[in-house]
């Protein structure tokens, strides 16, 4: 199967599809203190937020549809922070947060295994 990358039409707006079948995975970015947003071409933009935003990997989304089946699929990449003990409030900070990182890790695990088929969905 070749992915391609190129400019969709999503039959939705944004806001149905934060709605439908893009709600569980929302869930998941907001419990892991991200903002997550679905364009109307289905571009996915997490932004980390808190005050802990700066130790949290900067992800970045790329949209890809199979021009076999039209099913579209998303391949994340992660930026992590440098963690310094010296830059921390608490002594046990770095462990927090490595903790933070894996229940991010199975958050992207299962935008990996997301895939969103149109033909399934359509507008009222």
């Amino acid at each position: 199967m070749k992915i391609t990358k190129r400019p969709i039409t999503a039959a939705q707006s944004s806001d149905a599809l934060i709605d439908g079948p893009f709600l569980e995975l929302w869930k998941s970015a907001d419990r892991n203190d991200y903002d997550m947003e679905v364009s109307d071409d289905l571009q996915i933009t997490l932004k980390a937020k808190g005050s802990d935003a700066k130790y949290l990997p900067e992800i970045t989304v790329t949209t890809n549809q199979d021009p076999d089946d039209g099913i579209y699929y998303f391949t994340p990449n992660l930026k992590f922070p440098e963690l310094k003990q010296e830059d921390m409030d608490y002594y046990d900070s770095i462990h927090y947060f490595l903790g933070k990182w894996e229940e991010i890790g199975k958050f992207i695990t299962d935008l990996v295994k997301f895939e969103y088929d149109p033909s399934r969905y359509t507008e009222d």
